[in-house]
């Protein structure tokens, strides 16, 4: 039996150098492969490479859409790029929508309240108006009509105000914003619609050969008088608690100083009657039994500041008493309105004429009717 004869260094260190050898001579064969197969390679088109991803398409797009890149080891520029144009579903699914914007939200301003202030600016300005400073209290009316845009207080008083100036064109600009107001403005919209109306007449008046513009200013007042009543505006509430409710607003008008009529007129020589009568079982016509009350405008009335004085009187008729042992069927009929100065008749009117012919006034007023007024 033969024993293996031992490795010796000698040995190894040959084995080592003829791999080594061995693995240089592949690798230098595989690179002089690539260099031959890099100089004989065939000539091609460019190659191209599929964005159906992109529109959702399967399949090769057309050469038309397609993405040409030239091979990065092709020698020489190149080739350029055609843009490409994603179909509309690819559009649509990569654009963000368009934000919608919200529809506008209407303002909720609450309406303001005649707060003390209002009140307070509102008298000072006519303080400042029986001192002539003028000036100063359009600044104030001016304020007011801020604070409160909605109220026509301040107009009435800007225009009252203008009037003394002998300003009737600034007085008619506000005048014709509370006529705008219509009959949400109460009494202030009949003063309006007087003075406008006024104005009219004046105007027409004005522009009539040999006419007297004096008789314009007085329409409304009776000859020998020196009131008179403008047209009654008449308007009813809507009020669950009341059979009915009314607001009546009187323009009374007084004739000028220089046309015959008194320096000042005081309320002590003015009697006013307005009575309301009623139906009771569509039968009989009695005064009525609803509550009454009245207010002057602008208070006091003096017709020192304007030539009318406007009084509100409200009627409201209560609801039957369902606990009555017999109801009282009442309903509303008619007013009648009789203007006295110093016991002497000046104006009347009423509603329905039927009224006013059933109970005509009396042209002077007894000694007991002045001492109840």
């Amino acid at each position: 039996m033969l024993a293996a004869s031992p490795i010796t260094r000698q040995t190894v260190g040959r084995t080592f150098i003829v791999a080594a050898s061995l693995l240089a001579t592949i690798g230098v064969t595989q690179v002089g492969v690539l260099f031959w197969a890099y100089a004989h390679r065939p000539a091609g088109p460019p190659r191209t490479i599929s964005i159906a991803a992109l529109n959702g398409t399967d399949g090769v797009i057309p050469d038309t859409d397609q993405l040409d890149v030239t091979d990065p080891l092709q020698p020489g520029e190149p080739a350029p790029v055609k843009p490409v144009e994603p179909s509309d579903s690819a559009v649509a699914a990569l654009t963000p929508p368009r934000p919608v914007p919200l529809a506008p939200r209407p303002p909720t301003l609450m309406e303001p309240e005649q707060s003390d202030l209002f009140k307070e600016t509102i008298n000072l300005g006519k303080l400042l108006r029986e001192r002539s400073d003028m000036s100063t209290a359009l600044t104030r009316f001016r304020e007011a009509a801020t604070m409160d845009p909605k109220s026509p207080e301040p107009l009435y008083e800007l225009a009252v105000t203008f009037e003394k100036m002998t300003l009737p064109d600034k007085a008619a600009e506000q005048w014709r914003r509370i006529y705008e107001m219509g009959e949400a403005a109460g009494a202030f919209y009949t003063s309006a619609e007087a003075r406008l109306h006024q104005a009219k007449q004046t105007t027409m008046k004005d522009v009539v050969p040999g006419a007297d513009p004096a008789a314009a200013e007085e329409e409304g007042i009776a000859p020998g008088k020196i009131l008179g009543l403008l047209p009654v505006v008449v308007q009813s509430e809507d009020d669950r608690t009341s059979a009915k409710k009314l607001a009546l607003s009187i323009p009374i008008k007084a004739r000028h100083a220089a046309s015959g009529g008194p320096q000042s007129l005081s309320v002590r020589d003015l009697t006013i009657q307005v009575l309301f009568y009623d139906t009771v079982d569509s039968k009989s016509l009695v005064q009525t039994t609803a509550n009454v009350s009245s207010r002057w405008t602008s208070a006091p009335a003096d017709w020192s500041d304007s030539n009318i004085e406007t009084l509100e009187v409200d009627y409201q008729l209560p609801l039957p008493d369902a606990k009555a042992a017999k109801r009282d069927n009442r309903k509303y009929f008619g007013y009648l309105i009789r203007i006295y100065y110093k016991g002497e008749l000046q104006a009347a009117a009423g509603e329905p004429e039927q009224l006013v012919q059933q109970f005509p006034p009396e042209e002077k007023l007894g000694e007991d009717t002045k001492k109840k007024k």
